[in-house]
């Protein structure tokens, strides 16, 4: 199966730590949902372009709703980004 999928704004809790949810659909025209909790890449080279695609989505999202979803929890970090 092959997914396209776009960031949200939406940022839930999913098993007790925070997702960014990304919608999509499947090659066969699908809806779907994802919650991601990381993102990453195999490719050593890709991850700068990757990291600062993935701080302009943040910069969308509110630091404060993030900050809610986690307060008080001693397991889970939150750094923003500048």
């Amino acid at each position: 199966m092959k997914l396209t999928i776009e960031p949200t704004r939406i940022i839930e809790l999913v098993n007790g730590r925070p997702a960014r949810l990304w919608r999509g659909r499947t090659e066969s025209g699908l809806s779907v949902d994802v919650f991601t909790a990381a993102v990453g890449s195999a490719d050593p080279a890709a991850w700068a372009e990757l990291e600062r695609d993935l701080i302009e989505i943040s910069r969308d999202q509110p630091p404060e709703e993030i900050a809610q979803l986690v307060a008080g929890r001693a397991d889970v970090h939150f750094i923003p980004h500048p």
